[in-house]
């Protein structure tokens, strides 16, 4: 059934039932007429004539009550037929206007209650709407941010990187990359205490968002490791940076700092750019990988550069594939002379965690 033919049978309904009460008080009043006539009659208490004249009054008076309770009726359902004509005539022109409660004053109260209820029922809507939306950011930012350092996490950057660089591929740009790992952060935590090493871990989150750019990308690769990514910039102006960002670490007054092997908390950096030394995102991260290798086997506390990572390993003419490339530790024996002894490179990706890290391969 439509709702126009739902519509039609309530008020044909309604129509019918007002009529049976008009026909039932009218019969009704002639039952109650006839039966007092004859029973005054009956109990010769009045000639038959003057118990007819009282039936006919009393039936009179029935009717006089009926109507001028349909009159009251008709008056009290006034304001609600002009109130539903107003929201009808609302609805047809698609306009909404604020409702006078003066222009009812009929209803007094239960329009301006009514009104209340409505105003209630939309704020309530809108902090639903809030609290819903409020949610669903913050299990988008679970998703993409590390808790205890709030960078960007390890699989943001993985969806990000390759997005950008294909921006610079239609912007014919350049993108460089650092790559950075907290120098003996193992040592750091088994001497001062995890929560100790969380601090770090936030302090250094925070120098990294205060020395690039907004547009650049900080992100926590995992354990003590970061990764920031900067767009439309070289990798010449990628080593100011880094070693703005290594300065800053090493200047900076970490507590129990002066108990690290090298007296002091430090970072060692890689850095390596796109397309000069690789064109896709896994690859991109491998160069600064090796690079920060690199940093780790010439003493840490210091920026290198794959271009680093091609002259150690003889092939300054040709850049040689990361996936080809094989660095360890003999590898760098001639060119930093007597090199501590690190295991094999193996270039890996940790998953995200939170909290204290543990250490990189990289310090053992």
């Amino acid at each position: 059934m439509s709702q126009t033919h739902l519509r039609n049978y309530l008020r044909n309904s309604i129509r019918i039932r007002v009529l049976c009460c008009l026909l039932i008080s009218v019969a009704g009043g002639l039952t109650l007429a006839w039966l007092t006539s004859v029973i005054l009659a009956k109990m010769d208490l009045l000639p038959f004539q003057e118990s007819a004249r009282l039936g006919v009054m009393s039936f009179l008076a029935l009717v006089y009550a009926t109507l001028l309770l349909a009159t009251q009726l008709s008056i009290m359902l006034h304001p609600i037929n002009r109130l539903n004509h107003l929201l009808r005539e609302m609805k047809s022109r698609v306009e909404i206007r604020q409702l006078n409660p003066t222009e009812f004053a009929e209803l007094g109260p239960l329009l301006e209650t009514t009104l209340d209820f409505m105003d209630w029922a939309e704020n309530q809507q809108h902090v639903a709407a809030a609290i819903h939306h409020a949610f669903h950011k913050r299990i988008e930012d679970l998703a993409e941010y590390d808790a205890l350092t709030n960078l960007y996490n390890y699989h943001y950057l993985k969806t990000i990187l390759p997005l950008q660089i294909a921006q610079m591929v239609n912007l014919k740009d350049t993108l460089s990359v650092i790559m950075l790992d907290v120098d003996h952060f193992k040592h750091y935590n088994d001497t001062n205490g995890h929560p100790e090493g969380d601090r770090v871990l936030a302090k250094v989150a925070e120098i990294l968002r205060n020395a690039v750019r907004e547009r650049d990308i900080c992100s926590r690769y995992g354990g003590e490791e970061f990764f920031i990514t900067l767009p439309n910039a070289s990798c010449e102006r990628a080593i100011v940076i880094a070693e703005r960002i290594r300065r800053t670490i090493e200047q900076n007054p970490f507590p129990h700092g002066d108990c690290q092997p090298l007296g002091r908390l430090t970072a060692s950096l890689g850095v390596a750019s796109f397309p000069v030394h690789a064109s896709l995102a896994d690859d991109l991260i491998k160069c600064a990988d090796q690079a920060l290798y690199l940093a780790k086997h010439r003493g840490r506390n210091r920026t290198c550069t794959y271009d680093d990572v091609i002259t150690a390993s003889g092939s300054s003419d040709l850049i040689i594939p990361v996936s080809v490339l094989n660095l360890d530790a003999a590898d760098f024996a001639s060119d930093i002379g007597a090199a501590e002894s690190e295991p094999d490179v193996g270039v890996t990706e940790p998953a995200p965690d939170s909290g204290a890290a543990e250490s990189s391969p990289r310090d053992p």
